[in-house]
């Protein structure tokens, strides 16, 4: 069950990430509305608490000097620009804090100095659970203590007001079940729901054949690369690669050969240098690719692009009956420049013109250019 309540680093990461934004709300609300019962309650001290006058100092410093600063922390963090580990500070001592102080408030009237509800510690270790979208292990170990020691403390006191102990005992126990219980299913529940999630964007976002980006997530990625380039005034490149007659292997091989092609290429294209996190790697449509290279030296346009042709060259199709290799090439268009914020699609534009020109050369070959600011060309390569 705990292996079940923890991902591997990484992944744990991202779900914590993603807990924060889903219960922003919620833990706001459960930490706004206990500082504001807090905040509220030293008119009721007298009136409803029944606190004795030497108790009324000791429960003003436990709800306006401890549990309002903290539970209204609590409330605003989830909004704030803090590091992880510094949420992760606010929300235990929140819950830690709401707990704890229902608790003395508990023990006071235990000692017959006030009358405050017993069974608020308990539904507050149950709100936590609900709301919070808290760690499991937290509610476990946290919950458990707060519950148990209260408990103790109702035993071990006699009540002021007669009720029989077995009576909180058993709503204890009932809430316990009902609030630990619930958050490790809620936290299970969370888990693999995220899980699935995660699965589906990535199934979106990755071509099944290739390997590669989707068109979609391509023009996603792409959108941010022009603007950074943009921004920092570097060169961007882009290269759209067409495998050369697909159509005519298809209908000579079968469309199956033609999804081991696509698949191979899609390795082949993994396989060569540039695995920055700028760097761009897609599926463009049918047997088109698109490749983008950020932060690139226009000299070396050739040899990437030769790196690319010479990785297609070797991807292995055979024939089953003869073991017969069959040749796969391509041709590619390559264009480079400094873009402007939009001037994305300069780039690719100018791309699919040297690749209509590598195939007018005779395909298995590459044709490269370099645009000035105004997208003119500046420099050639063949």
């Amino acid at each position: 069950m705990w292996r079940r309540l923890t991902f591997n680093a990484p992944l744990e990461r991202a779900y914590r990430a993603s807990q924060g934004r889903r219960y922003r709300t919620p833990r706001t609300l459960l930490f706004g509305l206990a500082a504001l019962s807090f905040l509220i309650a030293p008119m009721l001290n007298k009136a409803l608490f029944q606190a004795d006058p030497e108790t009324v100092p000791m429960l003003l410093f436990i709800q306006l000097a401890w549990a309002l600063p903290v539970l209204g922390l609590g409330a605003l963090a989830p909004w704030l620009a803090l590091s992880r580990s510094a949420h992760n500070a606010i929300n235990m001592a929140g819950c830690l804090t709401l707990w704890a102080s229902c608790y003395a408030q508990l023990y006071l009237t235990q000692l017959g100095w006030m009358t405050f509800p017993l069974h608020m510690v308990n539904f507050t270790v149950v709100a936590v659970a609900v709301f919070g979208g808290f760690r499991a292990r937290l509610m476990v170990v946290g919950g458990s203590l707060t519950m148990a020691l209260s408990l103790i403390t109702v035993i071990h006191f006699d009540r002021p007001d007669g009720d029989p102990d077995r009576l909180f005992a058993y709503e204890t126990a009932y809430l316990w079940l009902i609030g630990i219980g619930g958050a490790v299913t809620t936290d299970l529940l969370n888990r693999e729901g995220w899980l699935y999630r995660a699965q589906i964007r990535l199934l979106s976002r990755t071509d099944a054949l290739s390997g590669l980006l989707t068109r979609g997530a391509f023009d996603e990625h792409y959108r941010r690369v022009i603007a950074a380039a943009s921004r920092e005034q570097r060169h961007v490149a882009v290269a759209l690669i067409d495998l050369d007659h697909f159509k005519t292997f298809n209908d000579r091989y079968g469309h199956l050969k033609g999804d081991e092609v696509l698949t191979q290429t899609g390795t082949a294209l993994l396989s060569v240098e540039g695995g920055r996190p700028l760097d761009l790697r897609a599926r463009y449509g049918g047997e088109e690719f698109i490749a983008v290279w950020y932060d690139v030296q226009p000299d070396d346009l050739e040899v990437m692009g030769q790196r690319f042709l010479n990785a297609i060259r070797c991807v292995d199709i055979r024939i089953e009956k003869h073991g017969e290799r069959i040749p796969v090439t391509a041709s590619i268009g390559i264009a480079a420049g400094i873009p402007t914020r939009r001037g994305g699609d300069a780039l690719i534009e100018a791309a699919d013109r040297q690749l209509y020109a590598a195939k007018a050369a005779g395909r298995n070959c590459m044709q490269a250019v370099v645009l000035t600011a105004d997208g003119a060309p500046l420099q050639h390569n063949a």
